[in-house]
């Protein structure tokens, strides 16, 4: 007697029986992101299931739905062949702006620009291979030749941009994606044969009838033409990058004005993009499909863009280091929407121009243009130095050791300082590690450079004139060493690396830091000439001078605020002085010299804790009204010093590159320094009244209705 299912070729054997049926009926029952499992299951089982990097993965998975609208009308397929009207491609090309700026925002390019179905299919829209459709409405060169060549000159930009960013001076991962996903970038294609592409499309639309979207195309094609064309263009060679991207700057200001609507649901323009097109490329792991950001957002992102390369022009022909320094430092910060960072691209810009600069140049910083110190005469007198100690016996050997110390020292502040450009050029979290990771080298420095100085002032008969020379050069270091701690500290807040409990004491070592940095730029003013050439120099610290001055003072006030408010409410934990102690040296670790790291000199950047301690038990048991008016008083001067910055403003030549967004970094100051000085007053007539004060939250709505602003990032306002 046969088997019933001996005829059967069923995998595994004769013995088994097809069930499928059974399982289909059944998992219909089963609710998307559902399973049904024995209680033994474990997520080791499923991740055993599937082998790591199976095709079988579900990473190419479309969700149920995921093709409709609100109303259940579905897309249309994505046909590239498919003819559209000039407003539609217009819309398509704007879209495309915005996934292109999307990836410079740091996405990936399978989330932004590869959702431009077009990307995958350029080689089926060729003019060569689309018929003439017969509708005026919609001429197939629209397709085959505008949008085409956009979409060339789109990937060709890409590919420039990726170029630039794989060169180091930014990180992949962290300021960009590099990873293409096996699609091509044209990097096969040559700029000249884009450009020639995008040349055809603007001549075939200039021969179509006056249309409004035909000119508005026209801006988009010459936009593209004048961005791949400065992009291509090494930043480093004075050619007509600066032209083109003022040219860009004009033709956004009209697109933006010409920007068509949304297609309607069942328009084919809206199927040109997928963004679950993360799901069928090759990549690593899948990835989780994005919006594009807004069209605004778009053209916000591009302006921010055009402006970061003409100010990087501006830096490439900059001959002054303190300048360059300056723009970089102002720019590093970030400080809101009203003063974003620069893109990736633009920050590798910056670095790329830097490595092309002469190796001693940034090395004028510190003798040229802060010290006013001429390497010829450091050189002079280390020769004098040497000649002195070896006829006193002291150098017996080696007669050029002190010439050999001066240039080990500066190939290290030339070093360092390049380091710290480079830090300033990095998103704003990696440069934070990078200053603390550079504080030692700084410091050692520091010393190095104090015992050079002490040499050189040794032998007799050196005049004070040089002794007030030389001593300008250790000044200096420290200047920089701090100026790197005092952006490290505010860098925190940006960063929104504190919690309320750590603000008392971040203030307090701030206002102990910016104290000792006045104190280093008096010291450099003292000893500076007055000589016309040394006016720059005398300039710029004068206004380093009343920046730090006013920083300081706002530090003590919100530090001496935070106190006032701690007695009322529970902004500090209750820990034993230990515990606390603790807490701030793990926090605040890059302050105190790691294994290794110690050094003869005295750090004047170390935390004094007992001082720390002294102060706040002396803040705690002051009156109220003492340290109202006090803080009234410390936020006059501030403000007052920082109103002076203001009005003059263009005597600070150092500034000169990035005049702008110092103005409104000082603006944000001087509101900042109104709004707490508005607290402040309340809390006073209150006290005069004897009248219950407004409650914190109150007076904190009601100035900023007065003021229409928010505090400084580094000033805030603690709920």
């Amino acid at each position: 007697m046969s088997h019933p299912w001996a005829n059967d070729k069923m995998p595994g054997g004769n013995s088994f029986q097809d069930i499928t049926h059974i399982l289909t009926l059944a998992s219909q029952a089963i609710g998307l992101g559902e399973i049904v499992a024995r209680s033994t299951f474990t997520l080791n089982d499923a991740m055993n299931a599937i082998e790591i990097m199976d095709p079988r993965m579900d990473s190419g998975v479309i969700l149920p739905q995921s093709s409709l609208n609100s109303g259940g009308e579905a897309h249309m397929t994505f046909d590239p062949l498919t003819p559209l009207l000039p407003v539609e491609v217009c819309w398509v090309i704007d879209r495309s702006m915005a996934g292109e700026m999307g990836w410079h925002g740091g996405s990936t390019l399978s989330q932004t620009v590869y959702t431009l179905l077009y990307v995958h299919h350029l080689n089926r829209f060729q003019p060569d291979k689309m018929l003439p459709t017969g509708d005026i409405t919609r001429p197939v060169e629209l397709i085959s030749v505008v949008l085409r060549s956009a979409v060339v000159g789109l990937l060709k930009t890409c590919d420039l941009v990726w170029r630039e960013l794989i060169k180091g001076h930014v990180y992949d991962g962290e300021d960009f994606h590099s990873d293409k996903f096996d699609v091509s970038l044209c990097e096969g294609f040559q700029v000249a044969k884009v450009v020639e592409l995008l040349d055809d499309g603007l001549r075939w639309l200039s021969a179509q009838t006056a249309n409004e979207w035909y000119e508005a195309l026209k801006y988009r094609l010459e936009l593209r033409k004048c961005l791949l064309l400065a992009i291509s263009q090494s930043p480093d060679i004075f050619g007509t990058q600066e032209a083109l991207v003022y040219q860009a700057h004009r033709l956004l200001q009209m697109i933006v004005k010409s920007t068509p609507p949304p297609p309607p649901f069942n328009s084919p323009a809206g199927s040109a993009f997928d963004p679950t097109i993360t799901r069928r490329l090759v990549s690593v792991a899948p990835l989780k499909a994005i919006e594009l950001i807004s069209q605004e957002d778009a053209w916000k992102a591009l302006q921010g863009m055009l402006d970061g390369m003409i100010e990087a022009y501006g830096m490439r022909d900059c001959e002054s280091p303190l300048k360059f320094m300056s723009a970089l430092e102002a720019r590093s910060r970030n400080l809101g929407s009203s003063a974003p960072m620069r893109n990736a691209f633009v920050r590798s810009m910056n670095s790329t121009i830097l490595s092309y600069k002469h190796p001693r140049w940034i090395l004028g910083l510190v003798y040229s243009e802060i010290t006013f110190i001429p390497h010829e005469y450091m050189s002079s007198l280390a020769r004098t130095a040497s000649h002195f100690l070896l006829q006193s016996g002291h150098l017996v050997h080696q007669p050029a050791l002190i010439s050999d110390s001066l240039t080990d020292i500066e190939n290290r502040i030339k070093e360092l300082l390049v380091f710290l450009a480079s830090a300033l050029n990095q998103n704003r979290s990696r440069a934070r590690r990078t200053f603390a990771k550079m504080l030692f080298a700084w410091h050692k420095l520091d010393e190095d450079v104090q015992g050079l100085v002490g040499l050189l002032q040794q032998p007799p008969g050196t005049s004070q004139v040089a002794v007030n020379i030389t001593s300008r050069l250790p000044l200096a270091i420290l200047h920089i060493r701090l100026s790197i701690v005092i952006e490290l500290m505010f860098s925190g807040f940006e960063l929104d690396l504190y919690t309320p409990s750590e603000f008392a004491f971040t203030y307090w070592y701030l206002s102990s830091i910016l104290g000792t940095q006045v104190k280093a730029i008096s010291a450099l003013l003292s000893l500076c000439g007055s000589s016309e050439m040394e006016e720059t120099s005398m300039a710029y610290l004068e206004s380093r001078q009343s920046l730090v001055t006013a920083l300081r003072l706002l530090s003590l006030t919100r530090l001496s605020m935070l106190i006032r408010k701690a007695k009322k409410e529970e902004l500090f934990p209750k820990l034993d002085p230990d515990r606390q102690r603790m807490n701030i040296e793990r926090r605040f670790d890059w302050i105190l010299p790691g294994e290794g790291e110690s050094t003869d000199l005295s750090d004047v950047a170390k935390p004094d804790w007992v001082a720390y301690e002294i102060e706040m038990i002396r803040l705690k048991r002051r009156e109220d009204e003492e340290a109202v008016s006090k803080d009234m008083v410390w936020l006059s001067q501030g403000r007052s010093l920082l109103l002076g910055l203001k009005e003059n403003s263009m005597a600070d030549e150092s500034m000169e590159l990035c005049s702008d967004i110092h103005k409104q970094f000082i603006n944000r100051l001087i509101e900042t320094s109104n709004f707490y000085l508005t607290i402040c007053q309340k809390e006073k007539d209150a006290m005069e009244t004897h009248t219950a004060i407004i409650g914190e939250d109150e007076t904190h709505q009601e100035s900023r209705g007065s003021f229409a602003f928010s505090t400084h990032v580094w000033f805030p306002w603690v709920d």
